[in-house]
């Protein structure tokens, strides 16, 4: 069997849709090693994959957003010269460890670890991309639109400055290790001739145009094992409405407090997930009809939901189309704006942007949801796009049979 060195960002919303597609690969037999941070150690030997550390400078960037502010955050912050440092960082890492054991049979990383493309090129070995969120073509390209939409002159200008800095770095790096210079923004817009998108191409913007490196497997989700001991009795009888902000953007006590105004004492079963960044004491009196904790079982509790109040990340805009649920996004990025918008255009939910949020929009939105069932059934036809997607088990399979072309798959990188 083949063996894989495997590579993520380190932040959940990247790692996370990773997961699945390791431990398939490891119950096919397959040897994974997946070099990350300590933090991800428990989870990746979980899925039978070889875990290696290493100590980044990347990790403590993300998320970092304005806990007073109801502004989008910055698009894709990441993309500068942390980005390069990590390269830096990773490289003579594998390498080193390369002195002593054999050489993999490929490489898998995902859309922010560029140090995987370079090992890939600088080994010789055929590479396999996954993107988390959109694919970028000539028809729609993520890192353009969000560039012209959420950003004004001059922060256009501040991120241009940015981007040639980061773009010279790495420019510099790639001649040290003697392949061919790419900019860091390919971390947005590259194509590998096998790239895996964890949506199904329904989903995609301009989904129909994108050729045959692109294998749209949808979500690729592992079961959660939860040892909380979460009361679903008190949910299984009742309309549910489920409010997460993810793991990002969850320090927002001014909105959880909206929230429990908006929908204390209502006819709703309320839970509410804050994350750890804020302690329960820091917000308002809970009202009876919630359940709120710093984590829940969100699968299972999309299971059983009737509405999702999301901020949009990737994976949670899956996972609740995934189990049918319309949703509620209230974006905290430019790029969960464009999910919100592209759930609303498809007549899966409603979008509000976090500056327009209120009591009374955020009671309306759940109401006109809730009270229309076109919502639930377009959300459930993308349901059923997403499971003949095929998730993990067509990602899994996908990888194998690009393998076999194993030396050609590497020519095309050059």
């Amino acid at each position: 069997m083949a063996k894989y060195f495997f590579f993520s960002g380190p932040q959940s919303g990247n790692v996370n849709p990773t997961l699945a597609i390791a431990q398939g690969l490891v119950q096919q037999g397959n040897e994974v090693i997946y070099y990350l941070t300590d933090e991800y150690k428990n989870v990746l030997e979980s899925t039978g994959a070889t875990f290696r550390r290493y100590d980044s400078v990347m990790k403590n960037s993300f998320g970092k957003s304005q806990t007073d502010k109801q502004d989008l955050q910055v698009s894709a912050p990441w993309i500068n010269s942390s980005l390069v440092e990590e390269c830096e960082i990773v490289l003579p890492r594998v390498l080193g460890d390369l002195k002593a054991e054999t050489k993999p049979d490929a490489i898998i990383y995902g859309q922010m670890a560029l140090w995987g493309r370079m090992l890939a090129e600088i080994l010789q070995l055929p590479a396999v991309l996954i993107r988390p969120t959109y694919a970028s073509n000539e028809h729609f390209n993520l890192l353009q639109v969000l560039h012209n939409t959420f950003y004004n002159e001059e922060q256009k200008q501040e991120r241009s400055a940015t981007f040639a800095k980061a773009n010279k770095e790495m420019h510099d790096l790639c001649k040290r290790y003697d392949i061919k210079p790419f900019p860091v923004t390919d971390a947005m817009d590259y194509a590998e001739p096998l790239t895996l998108v964890t949506q199904p191409r329904t989903f995609q913007y301009e989904g129909d145009s994108f050729d045959g490196r692109f294998h749209f497997v949808g979500p690729c989700i592992l079961p959660r094992p939860d040892s909380s001991h979460f009361p679903f009795e008190r949910i299984e009888s009742k309309a549910t409405l489920y409010i997460s902000l993810g793991t990002a953007f969850n320090d927002k006590s001014e909105f959880y407090n909206m929230c429990f105004k908006a929908f204390g004492d209502t006819p709703w079963q309320v839970v509410q997930s804050i994350g750890n960044r804020l302690k329960l004491e820091q917000l308002d009196s809970v009202p009876k009809n919630f359940i709120v904790a710093p984590h829940v079982p969100q699968l299972d509790v999309l299971k059983r939901a009737n509405v999702f109040v999301t901020h949009g990340g990737m994976n949670s805009v899956m996972e609740g189309l995934g189990n049918g649920v319309p949703l509620v996004v209230v974006p905290q990025s430019g790029e969960q704006m464009l999910s919100a918008q592209r759930v609303e255009q498809l007549g899966m939910g409603l979008a509000l942007h976090p500056s327009d949020v209120t009591i009374s929009k955020l009671q309306q939105a759940v109401e006109q949801i809730s009270n229309h069932s076109s919502y639930r059934e377009r959300a459930r036809s993308l349901q059923q796009d997403i499971k003949s997607a095929g998730g993990y088990q067509a990602a899994v399979d996908a990888i194998t049979t690009y393998i076999k072309g194993g030396a050609s798959f590497a020519k095309q990188r050059y």
